[in-house]
């Protein structure tokens, strides 16, 4: 979890007894689904406090100081965690984590697995037999994460 304080522009004609719902509406909007390095991805807001208030004399503005608490997810390498298959490509696998982070996992790093076309689509079938397909969950490892634009990329691994 994550715990921020920030300040939250309130402009005069939003001034009315929904002012918490303004606020909250206003820090969920900035921040749902932004990444930033030091914290990773804000998934979920928790609350909001407002810590008190300011008025602005050139803009008329209210200036709210509140403390805000979110879920967050900081990813980093060597992490286990299941992900959803979003396709199956030559190449390996795409998948993504709490529905924010991309991970390819390679096929170079799934010794005796080979791409095949099927009937109800594409599946990575493992040395075992086992065949992957999109949609489906998987367990998999971080192994090189990139931070850039706000946002990371992973490689991962799977895990079997």
């Amino acid at each position: 979890m994550v715990r921020l304080i920030q300040t939250v522009i309130i402009e005069p004609h939003e001034l009315c007894e929904d002012i918490y719902e303004i606020v909250t509406d206003k820090v969920s909007k900035q921040y749902n689904g932004f990444c930033n390095r030091k914290n990773g991805y804000f998934i979920k807001l928790n609350s909001v406090n407002i810590l008190g208030n300011l008025l602005d004399r050139v803009s008329a503005n209210v200036l709210m100081r509140v403390e805000v608490d979110y879920d967050n997810f900081l990813p980093e390498e060597g992490m286990n965690l299941e992900g959803t298959v979003l396709r199956v490509i030559q190449g390996g696998l795409i998948c993504k984590v709490k529905d924010c982070l991309n991970i390819l996992i390679p096929m170079a790093t799934i010794p005796g697995s080979k791409f095949e076309k099927k009937s109800d689509g594409e599946a990575l079938v493992l040395k075992s037999g086992k065949a992957i397909k999109k949609d489906q969950t998987i367990r998999l490892s971080l192994q090189n994460l990139k931070y850039e634009k706000h946002k990371y990329t992973a490689i991962g691994k799977l895990e079997q």
